[in-house]
C-alpha cells in the first residue's frame, strides 16, 4: 500500500504542475470570476 500512496502523490504532483503551466481552469484576462466586494 506505501508504494500506491507515493504513485498517487507522484500524480497529484504532476496535474498540479500542468495546471499551473496550462493555466487551465482560470478565467480569461479581465474576466471577473465574482462580483468586487462592495462593502458589508
Amino acid at each position: 500500500m506505501r508504494d500506491l500512496s507515493f504513485l498517487l502523490d507522484v500524480k497529484i504532483l504532476f496535474l498540479t504542475i500542468k495546471k499551473v503551466l496550462v493555466s487551465d481552469g482560470i478565467s480569461a484576462e479581465g474576466q471577473a470570476t465574482m462580483e468586487y466586494f462592495k462593502g458589508k
